[in-house]
C-alpha cells in the first residue's frame, strides 16, 4: 500500500514536470478580441537547452492581423542558422512562406492573415540561447502604419 502510493505521488510529480515543460514548448492561442499575449524560451530566464523543438500557433481575431515582437533575442549565430533557429510561418506553417532568424536580431513581422506561427530548432550541439516574444492583434489599417 505505501509503495503503490509513493509510487502514485512520484508518477503525479514526473507528470506535472512533463506538463510543465509542454507548456513552455507549446502554445496554441485564439484571440477572440485584441489583447497581447507574452511568451518566452522554455526555461525563461535561462536559456533553452540542445536539441529542443517547440511551436507556438497565434490565431488573430477574425478581421485581424497578427503583430510578433521579439525584441529580446539572443540566439547563436551561425551560417544559414544551422545550429539554431526560429521560423516564423502565417500560412498554415508551410516553409515556404518562413522567415528564419537567429543571432541577435529584432524579429517584427505583421502576418499576412490571421495565423501566425512561431517555431524552435535547435540542434545537438547548441550552446542554448533566449528570447522572449509578444503577439498582439492589429487591424489591418494600424499594420500599415506599423512599418
Amino acid at each position: 500500500m505505501i509503495f503503490t502510493t509513493a509510487f502514485l505521488l512520484l508518477f503525479d510529480l514526473a507528470s506535472s514536470r512533463l506538463d510543465q515543460k509542454d507548456a513552455d514548448c507549446a502554445l496554441r492561442k485564439v484571440f477572440t478580441q485584441k489583447r497581447v499575449v507574452h511568451f518566452a524560451n522554455p526555461h525563461w530566464p535561462s536559456h533553452y537547452r540542445a536539441d529542443t523543438r517547440c511551436k507556438w500557433i497565434f490565431n488573430c481575431q477574425e478581421g485581424h492581423l497578427c503583430r510578433l515582437l521579439c525584441d529580446t533575442l539572443g540566439l547563436p549565430r551561425s551560417k544559414n542558422c544551422a545550429v539554431d533557429k526560429l521560423r516564423v510561418s502565417d500560412v498554415n506553417g508551410s516553409k515556404k512562406s518562413a522567415k528564419i532568424y537567429c543571432g541577435q536580431d529584432v524579429i517584427d513581422i505583421v502576418s499576412n492573415g490571421t495565423k501566425i506561427t512561431l517555431e524552435l530548432f535547435t540542434s545537438r550541439r547548441s550552446p542554448g540561447g533566449r528570447f522572449k516574444c509578444s503577439v498582439q492583434t492589429a487591424s489591418p489599417l494600424q499594420a500599415r502604419y506599423l512599418f
